[in-house]
């Protein structure tokens, strides 16, 4: 066409714009089919645990970067229950295998050019109501990916790495110490919870008695962390949040319980350092027994400590050869009511 004034330059400009406009058409055609392509196949591998634990426990590399792509793909996709599940499990590899997958994450979004606090933030997306389970999820994953540097994240980093099943109270109390916020300690009970092992704690106290230092500091400071997040973080419509760090401190006092009973009583009854651990379990137990919705949890998932603590006390330490102890445990829950 003729760039001369005219007909023919009019003519040739309005092709030339139509070219564009069916060029452009195309090619977000294209795009659309091959992101709706890519999203079935991320799907096909987030919705399959067994499926992103091959890729990502695979020797080669590439593997683990395809199974990161997946789950970034699903989080930022319109369905909202695909992206809690994918979530859900950005959170759980950062707890199980934080050695592989953190560097494979890096690895796609350099790949991909995308800043990795820009993308988390483009998850949420304005204008859309979120149920309280999408919103924990969120948080607890962005907190996961988060590029600022966060002194807990590395903390359960360096513990992921040594040994992903350890049960290590020292290291669960350094953990907890580090927690600067609510979706810290949220986030530390999951590392501990998946950690947490009955026998475990039974056999560090059969060696190391009641009045172990680690013991107390670890009892101290996770009650203190619960008694902040119970009372001050948590608000009735997000009782969701409060499952992990529920499940972590019945977990702890059954246990504590359990030990108790088959292990030696004088040492117990006649050292009064032996009994500053039983303190903290205390106010552990009177802060759930004490709370209605707490205690329905404790009276489902822990139905065998959901009494009163003179209940506890007397049920658990029947005995003539328990008095003693018994009536040092009595006497908490009677100053405490003093």
């Amino acid at each position: 066409m003729s760039n001369l004034p005219g007909p023919g330059r009019l003519l040739g400009n309005f092709y030339s714009k139509a070219g564009s406009s069916l060029e452009r058409g195309l090619r977000k055609l294209v795009t659309g089919a091959s992101s709706r392509r890519e999203l079935v196949r991320a799907k096909s591998i987030v919705n399959q645990q067994d499926s992103l634990d091959n890729l990502l426990l695979s020797s080669n590399i590439s593997d683990a970067e395809r199974a990161c792509d997946a789950l970034l793909i699903c989080a930022r996709s319109n369905d909202r229950d695909l992206q809690a599940k994918a979530f859900e499990s950005i959170i759980f590899f950062t707890i199980f295998l934080f050695p592989v997958f953190r560097p494979s994450l890096k690895i796609v979004y350099k790949r991909r050019g995308v800043p990795i606090d820009v993308d988390v933030r483009s998850w949420k997306r304005e204008g859309i109501e979120y149920n309280t389970e999408w919103l924990y999820f969120y948080k607890l994953a962005s907190r996961c990916l988060d590029t600022d540097p966060n002194s807990m994240v590395e903390t359960a980093a360096r513990f992921s790495d040594s040994d992903f099943r350890k049960f290590s109270l020292s290291n669960f109390e350094e953990l907890l110490s580090n927690c600067r916020n609510s979706t810290d300690f949220l986030l530390s009970c999951r590392f501990i919870f998946v950690r947490w092992h009955a026998n475990a704690l039974h056999l560090y106290v059969k060696k190391n008695g009641f009045g172990d230092p680690v013991l107390i500091k670890f009892a101290t400071t996770f009650v203190g962390k619960c008694e902040g997040y119970f009372t001050q973080d948590i608000i009735p419509d997000q009782f969701v949040e409060a499952g992990i760090p529920l499940r972590t401190a019945i977990s702890f006092i059954s246990d504590m319980w359990e030990t108790l009973k088959s292990n030696e009583f004088g040492a117990l009854a006649k050292d009064d350092s032996q009994t500053l651990v039983w303190n903290e379990i205390f106010k552990l137990h009177s802060l759930l027994y004490g709370h209605e919705h707490f205690k329905k949890r404790l009276i489902s998932n822990g139905p065998k400590i959901a009494k009163s603590w003179g209940e506890l006390c007397r049920e658990r330490l029947p005995k003539a050869e328990h008095a003693e102890i018994r009536e040092k445990l009595l006497l908490l829950g009677r100053t405490k009511t003093a």
